[in-house]
């Protein structure tokens, strides 16, 4: 029996990688699922590998073929371009598989979109979030018009400027999305293909950040509350401070008015000397008239008069005396009751500095926070 060549060998072993490549692609397409994906790599692992064990002896059988025939040195050459073009085929197979396993991975919403809006590539997150999409067909199929139009919008701008939109905040009805997207271009012509997108859910970020802005909004009326209350407690304090002046003030004339009562009472011990005086002058010249006689009759008559003023003037004395010892009683009364006020307005006003510097710090804090 005769042996192979190694050149022989090499090309069945081309033969049967090629066939492990078709049976993977067949298994991938109906299963679409690890084990296609296994096959595939195993296949192209076995292609890559293989023809480079046998080269140094595939390179010496071609020298000898070369210089037997050049026919056969041809279809070597011919051979050899094919397992490059093969070898090539099944990296790039190999990558692709790799690119879209990892692109599957990423949470994110990646897609490629036609000018047409249609779309050429969605990875798994997407698919699975939006069942209804359709690889070849446009949002429409799956979304309200009215959002179509506004991302449609957008898109047109990206194609036509090649301005890319970077971390747009779309709302579909309840759900918020964050979105970037830009042009895809041909890498040879540089011709615009469509767009490139990636999506994300955002609506519980942007939910929170709502609430952070509620909040803030609550502390600004907050401190325009407390603003509005340092404002009243300060005019209650300068109120305060003013009843405080005016009763200091009543006190003083209270004051003067008890010195004034103690010199009228003094004024009124000496009225009250004088007519005690008059009365015994009268007395005695009532005493004397007597003595004169007849002669002293006009002078007894004097003498009486005056007693009996001197005896009303020491009446109204006593009358007036006892009315300024009720005044002075009352305004003692008074004096004691302004001092009492007096206090209870200091305490106040104390009480009222105290909650306004608590205020401040509660502002401060408010502000802080906001």
């Amino acid at each position: 029996m005769n042996e192979e060549s190694p050149l022989m060998v090499a090309k069945k072993l081309s033969y049967i990688a090629f066939t492990l490549m078709l049976i993977a692609g067949a298994v991938s397409y109906i299963f679409t699922s690890w084990v296609g994906i296994s096959c595939l790599v195993l296949s192209s692992i076995f292609i890559l590998f293989c023809p480079s064990i046998l080269t140094p002896e595939i390179q010496l059988t071609k020298s000898e073929s070369v210089k037997e025939n050049p026919l056969e040195a041809e279809l070597v050459r011919v051979s050899e371009n094919i397992s490059n073009l093969t070898q090539e085929l099944n990296e790039t197979k190999a990558k692709a598989v790799l690119y879209r396993t990892v692109l599957d991975l990423i949470p994110d919403w990646i897609y490629v979109k036609d000018k047409a809006h249609n779309y050429i590539f969605a990875n798994q997150s997407f698919q699975h979030a939006i069942p209804d999409l359709k690889i070849g067909y446009s949002d429409d199929k799956f979304m309200p018009a009215d959002f179509c139009q506004k991302i449609w919008r957008d898109e047109q701008v990206v194609i036509q400027t090649g301005k890319p939109i970077q971390d747009a905040e779309e709302q579909a009805a309840d759900t918020w999305f964050s979105t970037t997207k830009v042009q895809w271009n041909d890498s040879d012509s540089m011709q615009t293909l469509g767009i490139i997108g990636v999506t994300r859910n955002v609506t519980e970020t942007v939910t929170n950040r709502n609430r952070v802005e509620e909040s803030s909004d609550l502390i600004k009326q907050k401190i325009d509350r407390v603003y509005s209350i340092q404002s009243d407690t300060e005019q209650v304090r300068v109120s305060a401070s003013e009843c405080s002046g005016v009763v200091d003030k009543m006190t003083d004339i209270i004051a003067e008015i008890n010195t004034g009562n103690d010199k009228i009472e003094d004024t009124i011990v000496l009225i009250k000397g004088l007519a005690s005086q008059s009365k015994l002058l009268s007395i005695n010249a009532a005493i004397e008239a007597a003595k004169a006689g007849e002669s002293g009759r006009g002078f007894g008559v004097v003498a009486h008069e005056v007693r009996e003023l001197a005896e009303r003037s020491e009446q109204a004395v006593t009358e007036i005396q006892a009315a300024i010892n009720a005044s002075s009683q009352v305004i003692k009364t008074g004096t004691g009751t302004m001092e009492a006020t007096n206090k209870a307005f200091n305490v106040s006003i104390q009480q009222i500095e105290h909650i306004a510097l608590r205020l401040n710090g509660l502002s401060d804090d408010l502000k802080q926070i906001s």
